[in-house]
């Protein structure tokens, strides 16, 4: 793919596809889950969950209003996104161990001798 006289790799645009994905459900079931549990509008739920997975600390002052369920969401929220959608999503997708003794490589290294 070219943008701008630039090539952009196949598997750097399906990684971004697969962020954006996720990043978008967890919008959708984090206000979904928060307009169930708490007595706010769709604007004002909406902006509550996008500022936590941004991680960008701004809120409409809510936050300390939501029920337990609410702020669990948040704080879920939070945490996926500062540790980042791609890691975690990486780290649940996993078959095998991740420090399994067959996965690990060491790099050859060329030492002077004498």
């Amino acid at each position: 793919m070219n943008i701008f006289k630039r090539e952009i790799s196949y598997e750097f645009v399906k990684s971004s596809l697969c962020i954006f994905t996720a990043a978008a459900f967890l919008v959708f079931a984090g206000t979904f889950v928060l307009l169930i549990s708490d007595d706010f509008t769709f604007m004002e739920t909406l902006f509550e969950v996008v500022s936590a997975l941004a991680t960008v600390g701004l809120t409409l002052g809510i936050t300390s209003s939501l029920s337990t369920v609410g702020k669990i969401v948040i704080i879920v929220l939070m945490y996926v996104g500062r540790v980042g959608v791609l890691t975690l999503l990486t780290y649940f997708m996993r078959k095998n161990d991740i420090y399994a003794e067959n996965e690990i490589a060491y790099p050859q290294a060329n030492i002077l001798i004498g």
